[in-house]
């Protein structure tokens, strides 16, 4: 019996052995069965997007100017990127005679379409389209407004800045790819006979003075937004905008000055420093939004584009000059908390007294009840009041100065006023976005129940003066795009480029 178990134990032995042995010597291996597939995709491309702008210009202005000779000067614009681009042209760093600058009107021609024509120290340009990989030239004259022999023999010296940005984008920096170019440019005057009677005299000018607390203010808030209707617009609680006004006796460049904002969390942000260097003359307004006038409710083009949206649970908006140290110029809001005038149920701004005041007291705003301003200054479906860009003319204006034909508002009643200028913060958190997402939401503090008016309502009429420079110039040109303000699309001569279809976009 146990010989034959045994017997049997080393068979097995054997057997298990004999299966190792085959696995080793025929290299046999367990079967394994899965699916497999591949696919291949060939003809793939990918493309990049590239705005790139230069300048180039052999020769500064020339001849010297005289009240009989103007000097010319042409600078060629190139696209160097793939993308069709849009440009304008601004002036900065007036320099060296101040006087002979201010005496100078210039006009720039792109071929045969004027793209400016005014005072050389309010330039700013028409946009107009530049196809990629094209060369637009530009043709400046500078021509002498006075004869008065004390602009012989003088130099005025400034820097001429090209802005580019994409032409589907309707404001310079406010969002997709863009490219800024500075040229340096001095223009000389030469001798004439003093003996000449001399022009007409002009009111002297004056180089823009230091700013002062009080010489802007802040003069409408649209706090609240405005109605959501789902309408293709971008509307709703992010469609706020701010109006500054210069209520100084002189002419102000804003750029470098900045907007500051206190959140819920009780910290003061930045909210926008502005880029835009136009002059902003007296009495004249600065409209800051967060949409173009595409994306927004109003029906009026902004002069930049904000970065954000501000807060108003605690609401505050601060305006500083950036100067060697900041200055802080006004305050909209006391920061305790929701503004107490406007209304975000109707959806009305809320303005500033026509005697402005301390603007951190809710006692010098009121609320816009104006509603001939709906059918001015808004979109055709809106029923939102308020006067972007425009004299505050509400019937809720309670202030003395205001009547049935309203004046301009004093200065000196705001410059004297030691209140308009409260004691400088320390800014917290300083957060500076250079970019924004349209469709970014707020916490929904608004509603689309419109409730009836318990204010007096009387109309009034306010009428509004554009400046040329506000007055985009119309081609009839069908691949132009429908851009605020419209650029023009100039075809480029065979000097140019020799792009056999300057207006496809395809590129």
């Amino acid at each position: 019996m146990s010989k034959k178990f045994l017997n049997q134990t080393v068979n097995v032995v054997l057997i298990i052995l004999l299966n190792y042995l085959a696995f080793f010597v025929f290299d046999l291996k367990p079967a394994c069965a899965y699916f497999d597939d591949e696919e291949n995709i060939t003809d793939s491309t990918m493309s990049i997007g590239i705005l790139d702008l230069s300048t180039n210009s052999i020769a500064d202005f020339s001849p010297q100017v005289t009240p009989s000779q103007v000097t010319t000067r042409t600078i060629d614009i190139k696209n160097n990127g793939n993308l069709l681009l849009q440009a304008n042209m601004t002036i900065a760093n007036l320099g060296d005679n101040f006087d002979l600058c201010a005496n100078l009107d210039l006009k720039i021609m792109a071929g045969t379409a004027t793209v400016y024509s005014g005072s050389l120290i309010e330039l700013s340009s028409t946009p107009i389209l530049i196809p990629a990989q094209t060369i637009q030239a530009f043709n400046f004259t500078a021509t002498l407004s006075n004869n008065d022999p004390a602009l012989q023999n003088k130099t005025c010296s400034f820097d001429l800045i090209t802005n580019s940005w994409q032409d589907d984008v309707a404001i310079y920096g406010s969002s997709g790819f863009s490219d800024q170019e500075t040229l340096a440019n001095v223009i000389k005057s030469g001798s004439w006979d003093a003996t000449l009677p001399p022009m007409p005299p002009e009111p002297p000018v004056m180089p823009p003075s230091s700013p002062r607390p009080g010489d802007v203010v802040i003069n409408e808030i649209m706090w609240m937004g405005s109605q959501d209707i789902n309408n293709p617009n971008h509307d709703g609680p992010n469609d706020q905008w701010v109006e500054l006004k210069n209520i100084s006796s002189g002419d102000l460049h804003l750029k470098g000055w900045y907007l500051t904002y206190k959140n819920n969390a009780g910290n003061e942000l930045e909210l926008i420093t502005i880029g835009n260097n136009r002059i902003v003359k007296s009495g004249e307004y600065f409209v800051l939004s967060y949409y173009n006038k595409h994306n927004s409710a109003i029906n009026v083009q902004p002069d930049e584009a904000m970065d954000k949206i501000f807060d108003y649970g605690a609401f505050q908006l601060k305006l500083y000059a950036n100067s060697t140290s900041p200055i802080l110029i006004d305050t909209a809001g006391n920061g305790n908390e929701e503004p107490t005038k406007g209304d975000k149920t109707n959806f009305y701004s809320m303005e500033r007294n026509d005697v402005p005041s301390d603007g951190t007291n809710y006692d010098n705003w009121h609320t816009c009840l104006d509603t001939n301003s709906t059918t001015m200054y808004w979109d055709s479906d809106r029923t939102e009041q308020g006067t972007p860009g425009a004299t505050n003319l509400s019937q809720n204006d309670l202030s003395p100065a205001l009547d049935a034909t309203p004046t301009p508002s004093s200065n000196s009643s705001v410059i004297s006023n030691p209140e308009i200028n409260p004691e400088i913060n320390n800014i917290q958190n300083k957060d500076i976005s250079t970019t924004h997402t349209k469709e970014n939401t707020v916490p929904e503090e608004t509603t689309n129940i419109k409730e009836p008016q318990t204010e007096d309502s009387s109309n009034q009429i306010t009428t509004t003066e554009n400046s040329p420079s506000d007055q985009p110039i119309e081609l009839p040109i069908e691949s132009q795009k429908a851009i605020e303000p419209t650029p023009i699309n100039i075809k480029p001569t065979d000097s140019q480029n020799n792009n056999p279809d300057p207006n496809n976009n395809d590129t």
